[in-house]
């Protein structure tokens, strides 16, 4: 039987760099084998803010087709790459957030909570609507899938859905409705604002006019699936249909454990090849990704500071790798608690090199933001990369599907992140663990197998076959 087609709407896709894009990669790599090709919709490489050119390898022969977009983000990195030659604008560059300006600040804010709505990309619409009509006339689509986490996205296949009447499945990151990003403030309270609340009740309709219309409404996570079942309870349950992201088991190949000959830590936490061979010659503990609002490192050093307090001979021997953006709020706490000594935070790296860092460290951390219901529903796309190591996992998370994750995988330690002295005294059992050459972990292999994006990807297309 020939291929079946299926058109995936996303705002990020390589060369785009970030977590989001493994996910849609991984399935476009697989899907072929399950008898559907992958066509894309996309932004063009020139409005993404850092790319990541090593992985045009891995979606090579895919149909890609892309469109420039008239959103505030978009445009100022087109403007900004322009202004340095084409050059990438890397997370360590001083403008990245240019103007920095608190004014600025506030009237982008102001603009995206109470005038772009359902979000800041409302510009690329048109555009990719535009294009996605010829594509789907040309390319005889039998199948939509949109990519959360922007509505736009959304509204993009549902637009392309009412004109070809053809099947519309929606991939959910993340919650919309549900503690919506500009719905919080600054401390992560809700905001009691009524303007802010009329957005809400529009877009839960809006959300509820998506969902009737679809086929399917894929998450993330069993617990991201059961919010939305409690918040629209008029959606047919068997609607939902719960797709975990995962990991590529060709992405490791040559970073094996033991790790492969590793790399060094260079000068202002740059990797350089000297050392090869020698390894990270303290403990090390690594983080991947990017810090933002729900995903914050201060509890975690908290913890460390704690621990370095009352056992300062440790301060030399340990060392903490945070690879990506970290935030310069984040740096300032950093200098502020006297840790700079011991952390090192290093720009973004290429997919293979990021995974070779964190196959050198001896355990790796991920964070989440104090116990609420908003938190729960998440597991950061690096945590099957991490399960896939085979490295003691430090999670500092509420309760929720990501703990569960981790202690029914026996992966790791999980410590509340309210708990500063629980989480010394676990940066240090895994220290002492290290030092007596007994940090090893036993998980649970049939559920990492479980994260495969080839069995993943199966059911992604067991999915598109039931909705044709």
């Amino acid at each position: 039987m020939a291929n079946r087609r299926v058109l995936i709407i996303t705002h990020q896709f390589p060369p785009a760099a970030g977590g989001m894009v493994q996910r849609i990669s991984g399935f476009c790599k697989y899907l072929q084998s399950f008898g559907w090709k992958p066509v894309i919709l996309t932004l063009r490489d020139d409005l993404y803010r850092v790319c990541d050119y090593s992985m045009l390898e891995k979606i090579k022969g895919i149909e890609v087709f892309k469109t420039f977009s008239l959103d505030v983000d978009s445009l100022k990195i087109f403007i900004l790459k322009r202004l340095r030659g084409g050059r990438d604008i890397k997370s360590h560059d001083p403008l990245r957030w240019v103007p920095r300006n608190p004014l600025f600040q506030r009237f982008k804010l102001f603009i995206e909570r109470y005038i772009l709505i359902p979000d800041p990309r409302l510009g690329w619409l048109p555009f990719a609507v535009f294009k996605g009509i010829k594509i789907m006339r040309d390319k005889k689509i039998d199948v939509i899938l949109a990519v959360y986490p922007h509505p736009t996205t959304l509204f993009i296949g549902y637009i392309l859905h009412r004109f070809f009447n053809k099947p519309l499945l929606l991939d959910m990151h993340d919650t919309w409705t549900i503690y919506p990003e500009w719905l919080m403030g600054n401390n992560g309270r809700i905001l009691n604002s009524p303007v802010l609340r009329i957005r809400q009740r529009l877009e839960e309709g809006m959300l509820k006019l998506l969902f009737d219309s679809a086929s399917k409404i894929i998450t993330n996570t069993g617990y991201m699936k059961d919010m939305y079942i409690r918040k629209y309870p008029s959606i047919p349950h068997f609607k939902y249909i719960t797709i975990n992201n995962g990991y590529d088991p060709d992405d490791f190949a040559g970073i094996v454990n033991p790790p492969t000959p590793p790399l060094a830590m260079g000068k202002e936490g740059e990797i350089s090849k000297k050392g090869m061979g020698e390894g990270f010659k303290k403990f090390t503990i690594a983080f991947s990704g990017r810090y933002y609002r729900h995903h914050h490192p201060i509890y975690f050093l908290k913890g460390l500071k704690w621990l370095i307090d009352r056992h300062p001979e440790i301060r030399d021997k340990l060392s903490v790798i945070f690879v990506g953006n970290f935030g310069r709020d984040n740096e300032y706490e950093l200098n502020r608690m006297g840790l700079k000594d011991v952390v090192n935070i290093i720009p973004y790296q290429p997919y293979r090199e990021n995974l070779k860092i964190l196959s050198d460290a001896d355990a790796l951390l991920t964070t989440l933001i104090p116990p609420s219901d908003f938190d729960g529903y998440r597991i950061p796309s690096k945590v099957p990369e991490y399960l896939y190591l085979r490295k003691p996992i430090l999670a500092i998370i509420p309760d929720g599907e990501l703990k569960r994750l981790i202690e029914d995988t026996k992966a790791g330690i999980v410590v509340n992140p309210e708990d500063t002295e629980g989480i010394g005294v676990a940066i240090y059992d895994l220290y002492k663990r290290h030092k007596n050459n007994s940090l090893y972990i036993k998980p649970d292999e049939e559920v990492i197998k479980g994260f495969d994006y080839r069995i993943l990807s199966k059911k992604m297309a067991d999915v598109l076959n039931n909705s044709v």
